[in-house]
């Protein structure tokens, strides 16, 4: 996998992290710290916006990371691959607006895929706030 052309970070090390910061982020939710969960947020945004800057978008990162155990995981890796793989992404959503035992991860899917559907969806704000280039939506 190809590192970031901003930052010296492994794709495996992106991986990791990303996984860390996206399951804690829903662990905290659920604690209902929301200090905690704001702060998980905001690294797992900044690591996103590091990941849009490799070689193929992000592509190869988020297509892994939609295999992940954690629904949450998935969930978030489907929100950034929406404009990059939006049929893998969709479908992803779907499934865990479905299948998902926790409400609010469900939820936000079935949303998430709403609002892409009516196009109001911003998929690039992230990469906006932090820097990076916005992704091409394909479709």
């Amino acid at each position: 996998m190809p590192k970031s052309k901003k930052s010296k970070i492994s794709a495996t090390d992106m991986v990791a992290k990303f996984e860390n910061y996206a399951v804690a982020k829903t662990e905290l939710q659920g604690k209902q710290d929301v200090k905690g969960s704001n702060r998980a947020f905001d690294k797992l945004m900044k690591l996103a916006s590091v990941i849009r800057t490799t070689e193929d978008g992000g592509r190869g990162i988020l297509e892994e990371l939609i295999l992940s155990k954690h629904d949450a995981v998935r969930l978030t890796a489907a929100y950034l691959l929406l404009p990059i793989n939006p049929e893998l992404a969709s479908c992803e959503l779907l499934s865990i607006a479905n299948n998902s035992s926790n409400v609010f991860l469900a939820s936000s899917a079935r949303v998430t895929l709403e609002e892409w559907a009516t196009g109001k969806l911003d998929t690039d704000w992230f990469v906006k706030k932090y820097g990076a280039k916005p992704s091409k939506r394909l479709n």
